[in-house]
């Protein structure tokens, strides 16, 4: 299941027809997704994509966005003035995060530029990380193992 949901449903159809021109928006993905997320994406848009694990170099990122609609991007990708210059077209930015410390989001509103995050998609992960944590604590599970792994 794509857990960044949020980007789906902003790029659902009927957003697209109210917001975009028409035919299928344009939408650079600034790193690489879940191959069932690119695959969703492309159903609806036409899709340019940074696919490497390499960090995508700004030079690139800025020069790849000139006609695009869209752009969804990670939180090593700043999206800042110089870049929403670059894209005079660009309708949302999306990220693949919890924050959005990496989007200028006055600059945005100013442009009337869409933001599309994942607030909480890490909460129940971190609740149940602190409950398994809690309770290797309480049982002396560490000491356990260690007591096993190095005698």
């Amino acid at each position: 299941m794509l857990k960044n949901r949020r980007v789906v449903k902003l790029l659902d159809k009927r957003i697209l027809k109210r917001g975009f021109k028409t035919g299928k928006p344009r939408v650079f993905i600034a790193a690489h997704i879940p191959r069932i997320g690119y695959e969703r994406l492309k159903q609806v848009c036409d899709i340019s994509a940074w696919d490497s694990d390499e960090p995508l170099p700004r030079a690139t990122f800025i020069q790849s966005v000139s006609q695009v609609e869209g752009i969804y991007c990670i939180i090593n990708n700043k999206v800042d003035k110089e870049l929403l210059n670059a894209a005079p077209n660009l309708k949302v930015v999306s990220t693949m995060s919890v924050g959005y410390d990496h989007i200028d989001v006055p600059e945005c509103t100013k442009r009337g530029v869409r933001i599309g995050y994942t607030p909480g998609v890490l909460s129940e992960t971190t609740a149940d990380l602190v409950i398994t944590l809690l309770l290797a604590t309480a049982r002396r599970i560490p000491e356990k193992l260690s007591d096993r792994l190095w005698h």
